[in-house]
């Protein structure tokens, strides 16, 4: 589902020249934004029912440059108010809003953005 959420960001044009990764963050020593997707749990699954996936995407700011990722996730959550559903993945929904962001040991500051996906009948 976590690659579903990619795709369906992707279609806004926002991940253009980003660094894409999945699972967990592998810092290649690039100055560059890193958006990182992996699942984050949901609920219980089933083939009759329709299932909530939750997936977590980790925005990554280069070093020092803590405005060009807030301005990103900013863009990224107007897209997905705009845009709540998908025919491929169905409902996408941000839990809890805009977290704040943290900051790692080397000055990146990090925006974690849990998505809800509602998918199936």
């Amino acid at each position: 589902m976590y690659k579903l959420v990619r795709d369906y960001l992707d279609k806004s044009g926002l991940l253009n020249s980003l660094v894409i990764q999945y699972l967990r963050w592998d810092d290649d020593g690039n100055n560059k934004i890193y958006v990182v997707f992996s699942p984050n749990g949901g609920s219980t699954l089933s083939a009759s029912l329709g299932n909530e996936y939750l997936v977590l995407v980790n925005f990554i700011a280069p070093n020092n440059n803590a405005q060009l990722i807030d301005d990103l996730v900013d863009k990224v959550t107007e897209y997905i108010k705009k845009n709540q559903f998908d025919e491929t993945l169905g409902s996408v929904q941000i839990v809890g809003g805009i977290p704040s962001p943290t900051s790692l040991t080397d000055n990146r500051l990090v925006y974690r953005l849990l998505l809800a996906i509602k998918h199936g009948t």
